[in-house]
């Protein structure tokens, strides 16, 4: 009888352990929430400061990093900024709308990401999102590492078109006009 109590008792076990629901994997778009204490490298001046609403503007990399885009209604340092809604993002109807950084992206462990209460499993619309990491790419172009690549590693997918390699220059009369009269 004991045999089969104790078999019972970690069957039991067992289930309650598989009964946890395991934790979404974080995919670009995201809209969580995050402790500014976990974004790496640690900054002086964030361990008190609470949760803030952030976007991931990429997917977890093989250290299950994530670059995300803060939003708050102050931003530390000179971070550049945008309204929150110009890319449909949540406004807190108490304190206002807020701002989305748009400069270098924060990293951070994707554990460290939570839902947002009552707006678990929000999403930024792909237009939205590809504009928002236009504009990062776009302001982390001047942020360059010693060896020359970007120090924002962010790529929006939206892309303009070049001209082909083999093409003739334009003609030094046709620049002069620049098609006005």
């Amino acid at each position: 009888m004991h045999c089969s109590f104790t078999l019972m008792l970690s069957m039991v076990s067992v289930c309650m352990v598989l009964a946890v629901p395991l934790p979404m994997p974080v995919v670009e778009g995201d809209i969580m929430k995050a402790k500014p204490k976990f974004f790496e490298p640690k900054q002086p001046g964030l361990a008190k400061i609470g949760e803030h609403i952030v976007v991931a503007v990429s997917n977890p990399d093989s250290k299950n990093k994530v670059l995300v885009a803060p939003l708050a209604h102050s931003h530390p340092g000179n971070t550049p900024t945008m309204p929150a809604s110009t890319y449909g993002l949540p406004v807190d109807h108490k304190k206002g709308e807020g701002s989305v950084s748009v400069g270098k992206p924060m990293v951070i462990d994707a554990s460290k990401l939570k839902p947002v209460k009552g707006l678990e499993n929000a999403k930024m619309h792909p237009e939205h999102l590809e504009a928002l990491k236009a504009e990062i790419a776009k302001n982390c172009g001047s942020l360059r590492r010693r060896d020359g690549s970007s120090a924002c590693s962010i790529k929006a997918s939206v892309h303009t078109p070049q001209a082909p390699a083999h093409a003739a220059p334009a003609p030094p009369h046709a620049a002069a006009h620049n098609g006005k009269k």
